[in-house]
């Protein structure tokens, strides 16, 4: 009801009328009749609308024909008055004929009566309206379908006409304006032919343009190709949070992009140095790695390296029951043992901290994690590739680029993940290193104690020859195919263009032409061959450099540990206040300077990489540029500069 109420209230707004109101009781009030009533009304408006935009077109279109039939009226009455006075002056004046006779006498008379009448040429005409843009084309059109025979005169009409196809009142726009305005100079429209792509503008807001400039300082993207932007401003700060996975630091850095986010009115009105200048910018970036660093620090369980049970108890006590789990002695020589096997409810276990396996444990997990993470988003940026072939209509890149780089990367390292988590799920220990090594040396050898699942072997070697045969359909198809489409474009133009000599614009138009049919193969298969064997190598290094989040990781857990094991334990052991305090100022210092900026600005880096590289280089071109409004005062600094 209410969206019925909304239509009425904007057809009577449109109409130009006022709607009047009177106040409304509770007896007034019946939703049913309420309901009806409105039904009613809308179906009646519909029908209204319908009704007025069929007699709209109608009389669109017999304004056109009146038109045409004016200004045909025009040019054949003056064609006729024009013949008949030369058939006046050189008629025989002793034949006695009359100027109706003499119009209508055939004027190739021998010709025609030496033609068979089957073959004799009839002349005919056409007449109608067409907008002021399409007239050139228009004309060559029909030149070349008439092979030049054809005799085109046109008439412009000084009244608005009201398209029966658009709606749109057909552009003496900029003359009316002109003469409206009292200029001395007429407004001059030309349409420029180019080559050149649109620029690309997309709107963003105080929350989205630091992420959007994160893109953009890589490339700024081609017209209407798909925008990672909205896709960074979740993956960047969680793939900075699985470098930076501690919850104490994340807390620290939230309060920090808090204080910038709360005060950025007062501090956006301020002169700041650099170094804060960049900070407020990316406040909110700042903001959104914080939050996914207390999430990321939660599951690795790290608090300054302090390891908390906020999610129940561990799975593992020490073997001397007089002892608790905290403090085993043999927690760190020969390790504990597990009682039970229910999973740790969030996060990695607390009994893991500080054990003899720590490292070895938390090394596997985060490698793995790492490598899973790259190739979902390694898939992502295909997929978008896909996206944009799609929307440009690309068939080309859909069936010889989309298909098989997607079936190359998870025939080899799509199946690698399949195996990390089969291997999980499983708790076997099989060698995943040497599955895939042996893969590609002995693809037929039997696995032995590393197989995860029957008929491995056979799997093994499906996907090697998928992976194989996609190189060779990544590197063949396109170039031949776009050479035979070239080839058939060039077989359809065999006539010239309208005139020797035309208007500038015309000639513009000419040499677009010509640089869009130059086509070379040979450079247009050597890039393909640069773009294929690129992807296959890429294929390999962008996945072992998604193995810096667990690099990272693992330096910033380990620098945390050293700052909190060998500064702020080994002063506490003092029983010095003086002492204490000292290494707590120095451990203050150092997380700040070290862990809060150093390690920040570095995970930073790298999750600005792996986005650059290994995300966008699967889709993004990245050469496009800014739109930038014309404006009279940038031009005068500009000249100023």
């Amino acid at each position: 009801m209410g969206r019925k109420i909304r239509y009425i209230q904007d057809q009577i707004a449109k109409s130009g009328k006022t709607s009047s109101y009177r106040p409304l009781t509770d007896k007034d009030i019946n939703l049913n009749e309420l309901e009806t009533k409105l039904t009613e009304l809308e179906a009646e408006l519909l029908e209204i609308n319908a009704n007025t935009d069929r007699l709209q077109r109608t009389h669109s279109e017999l304004t056109e024909l009146q038109l045409v039939l004016h200004k045909a009226g025009v040019l054949f009455g003056s064609a006729r008055d024009a013949a008949s006075t030369v058939q006046h002056q050189g008629a025989d004046t002793e034949n006695g004929s009359s100027i109706e006779e003499a119009v209508d006498y055939p004027l190739l008379q021998e010709q025609e009566m030496q033609t068979d009448p089957s073959k004799q040429a009839r002349l005919g005409f056409v007449t109608g309206l067409i907008s002021k843009a399409k007239a050139a084309s228009f004309e060559r059109i029909i030149f070349r379908a008439t092979r030049g025979n054809m005799f085109l005169k046109q008439a412009p009409i000084e009244d608005a006409v009201l398209d029966p196809a658009t709606g749109e009142k057909i552009h003496d726009a900029l003359q009316r304006a002109a003469h409206v305005s009292n200029s001395q100079v007429n407004t001059i429209f030309q349409v420029l032919h180019t080559k050149e792509t649109p620029p690309s503008y997309f709107e963003t807001n105080k929350f989205t343009s630091a992420f959007q400039e994160i893109v953009e300082a890589y490339g700024v993207g081609r017209y209407q190709e798909a925008n990672p932007g909205c896709f960074t401003i979740i993956t960047f700060p969680f793939l900075f949070a699985v470098m930076f996975g501690d919850w104490g630091h994340g807390i620290c850095l939230l309060l920090g992009a808090l204080y910038l986010v709360l005060n950025e009115k007062k501090l956006g009105s301020k002169k700041l140095g650099d170094t804060m200048e960049m900070a407020y910018g990316g406040r909110y970036v700042i903001l959104l790695m914080a939050m996914f660093s207390i999430y990321t620090g939660f599951i690795y369980n790290e608090f300054f390296s302090v390891s908390f049970g906020f999610f129940g108890g561990s799975a593992y006590q020490c073997p001397d029951p007089q002892y608790s789990v905290k403090n085993c002695p043999t927690a760190t020589t020969s390790g504990v043992e597990k009682w039970s096997y229910e999973p740790y409810a969030f996060g990695i276990d607390p009994i893991w901290h500080g054990s003899r396996s720590e490292l070895p444990f938390t090394n596997s997990l985060k490698m793995k994690m790492s490598i899973l993470l790259g190739i979902c988003q390694m898939n992502l940026g295909i997929l978008l590739s896909y996206f944009n072939a799609r929307y440009f209509r690309s068939a080309l890149d859909v069936w010889y680029q989309f298909i098989p780089q997607l079936l190359f990367l998870n025939a080899l390292f799509g199946y690698l993940s399949f195996l990390i988590i089969l291997k999980w799920c499983q708790g076997s220990k099989p060698d995943l290193y040497h599955i895939m090594i042996y893969m590609f040396l002995s693809p037929t050898e039997d696995l032995g104690e590393n197989q995860l699942f029957i008929g491995q072997t056979y799997v093994q070697i499906v996907l090697l020859l998928v992976a194989l045969v996609a190189v060779p359909w990544m590197l063949f198809p396109k170039p031949l195919i776009m050479r035979k489409q070239h080839i058939q474009k060039m077989h359809g133009r065999t006539y010239g263009f309208l005139r020797e000599s035309d208007t500038e614009s015309t000639d513009l138009e000419v040499d677009v032409e010509h640089d869009e049919e130059e086509f070379e193969f040979s450079e247009v298969f050597v890039h393909q061959m640069i773009h294929t064997i690129e992807f296959v190598l890429n294929s390999v290094s962008n996945t072992a450099s998604y193995l810096r989040l667990w690099a990272l990781s693992l330096a910033h857990a380990q620098l945390s540990a050293v700052f909190y094991d060998r500064v702020l334990m080994f002063a506490w052991e003092y029983t010095n206040p003086i002492i204490r305090l000292i290494g707590l100022i120095v451990f203050a210092n150092a997380t700040v300077v070290v862990l809060l900026c150093m390690e920040t600005l570095s995970a930073f880096l790298h999750a600005l990489r792996l986005h650059w590289v290994e995300f966008q280089g699967k889709f993004y071109q990245g050469d496009g540029y800014k739109f930038h409004p014309f404006s009279f005062k940038t031009l005068f600094e500009e000249d100023d500069l």
